[in-house]
């Protein structure tokens, strides 16, 4: 059963898969930033974990604010204008059922 996210939720995310050759089901991580913002590091991160055999979903939690704005001392100055509840609510609704 798949549940619907609250309404107006709109995250942007980055998602890494293993090589086509990856055959069955593959372990899946969850890719969670710091408050900088998805910035190149752990994009990165993401797409190594790919490499490593992993599905890897590295969501930007600044989408509602514009997203990562390319420097990590703007993207803290993003990450305090936050709902800290709208993101939790939009977290609880991307996990997996």
């Amino acid at each position: 059963m798949s549940r619907l996210p609250p309404a107006g939720l709109r995250e942007r995310a980055r998602l890494f898969h293993a090589a086509a050759d990856a055959k069955g089901k593959l372990p899946g991580v969850l890719v969670v930033h710091e408050n900088r913002g998805l910035n190149p590091y752990m994009k990165t991160f993401a797409r190594r974990l790919s490499v490593a055999g992993f599905l890897s979903l590295a969501p930007d939690e600044l989408t509602s604010v514009g997203g990562y704005p390319g420097d990590d001392e703007k993207g803290v100055a993003l990450q305090a204008k936050l709902d800290q509840k709208k993101m939790m609510e939009d977290w609880a609704a991307a996990r997996p059922t």
